[in-house]
């Protein structure tokens, strides 16, 4: 039995840091603000 997948779209905005401090304070700054945020590193 194949269940139904419901695709609902996000959008999000990359932000290209320096340093893993400048990471760490532009994180600081959107958390702030009330954004919904996720780190990542590659």
């Amino acid at each position: 039995m194949s269940k139904s997948f419901k695709y609902t779209p996000k959008f999000g905005v990359i932000i290209i840091a320096k340093t893993e401090e400048e990471q760490e304070k532009l994180f600081n700054e959107m958390k702030k603000k009330g954004l919904k945020i996720k780190l990542v590193n590659v």
